[in-house]
């Protein structure tokens, strides 16, 4: 395999980081190139990270690690001058700002903190994308790359870039699932528009699958989701863009899937309690033409697609926190 196709395996490894892994990733990555200066940071009691999640003491470099994958540009225009105007105000002798994203900033990100650069004159204003971060990588050993990935390269560096390909080809997957879904749900009258928000940490998944399963099916759900998490984290790549681009589509879907889970299910309510886990994988099948009924590949791909709706409280029984959350989007709340 050429450089420029490791490269790409390994800026597309970057994008696929979870907002959870990323501080630890990048953590990993300056300890690599700064081994003699850089000292990360933790956020601790009522001062948090104090704008800094990590610096080089002697150079006077600080960093800003943020996961901003999906996220608006708002959002990111507001994180980074507030973390860049933290840092000034509350560490000392900030001579380089550094924020660094597993996701390639858009021209008008980037020209806001062209401007920022004007307004603070005297502070190096940096960003690091994932090409950028993906070429500094490239100069490090396997060794050394292995480290900064968490991945065992050593002994085995063909055999994790057949992992990435098939990685790829999943994605292909869940893009052709959802081409025949789109076609499928034309005749379906959206009656709601999902809000995908921000990633759910674990602890509430654990909540759902506790409150919709028996003790003894408990484990091989955790199991299904710990096997499908990759490609689960691929279809949120998918709902998020679709989303921008007609969030309608979306819509139609979460309806055709709150259907498929109470006629296969024999339920009255979407938000009953899902008992079988073997509902996820039913589900998926319907999403299939008749051709890839059979294929493992496919029918994974289409599980991981309700997996994923299902995290996010569209069908079976929801959290106390999700019950709250729905009631809050209800515009017919408190009419009765």
């Amino acid at each position: 395999m050429d450089k420029n196709s490791i490269a790409k395996i390994i800026t597309d490894r970057i994008k696929a980081i979870e907002a959870e892994e990323f501080q630890a990733f990048c953590d990993r990555l300056l300890l690599k190139m700064y081994p003699n200066d850089y000292t990360s940071v933790r956020a601790g009691g009522k001062y948090g990270d104090m704008k800094n999640d990590g610096y080089c003491y002697i150079s006077r470099k600080f960093f800003q690690a943020h996961a901003s994958r999906g996220e608006s540009i708002s959002k990111i225009e507001t994180k980074i001058i507030n973390d860049l105007t933290g840092c000034i105000e509350k560490q000392s002798d900030v001579k380089e700002f550094v924020y660094v994203t597993n996701d390639t900033l858009v021209g008008k990100v980037e020209n806001f903190i062209d401007h920022l650069r004007q307004q603070f004159p005297n502070v190096k204003i940096e960003t690091w994308g994932p090409t950028k971060i993906a070429s500094l990588i490239m100069d490090f050993s396997v060794e050394d790359i292995s480290f900064i990935l968490d991945r065992n390269l050593t002994g085995t560096q063909n055999n994790y870039f057949l992992l990435v390909e098939k990685e790829k080809s999943d994605m292909g997957i869940i893009g052709e699932i959802f081409d025949f879904i789109f076609e499928k749900i034309k005749t379906f009258i959206p009656t709601a528009v999902m809000e995908p928000g921000g990633k759910d940490k674990l602890m509430k998944l654990n909540e759902k699958i506790m409150i919709n399963f028996e003790d003894t099916q408990q484990k091989l759900v955790k199991e299904i989701f710990t096997d499908n998490w990759k490609r689960k984290a691929m279809v949120e790549q998918f709902v998020q863009l679709q989303m921008e681009v007609d969030d309608t589509r979306i819509s139609a879907l979460i309806e055709l899937i709150k259907h498929e889970y109470i006629t296969i299910s024999g339920v009255k309510d979407f938000e009953a309690p899902i008992k079988d886990f073997t509902v996820f994988d039913k589900i998926g099948r319907t999403f299939l033409p008749a051709e890839k009924q059979k294929n493992p590949d496919y029918i994974s791909n289409a599980k991981a697609i309700v997996l994923y709706f299902f995290e996010f409280c569209q069908i079976g029984a929801k959290t106390l926190a999700e019950s709250n959350a729905a009631s809050q989007r209800n515009l017919f709340e408190g009419l009765d």
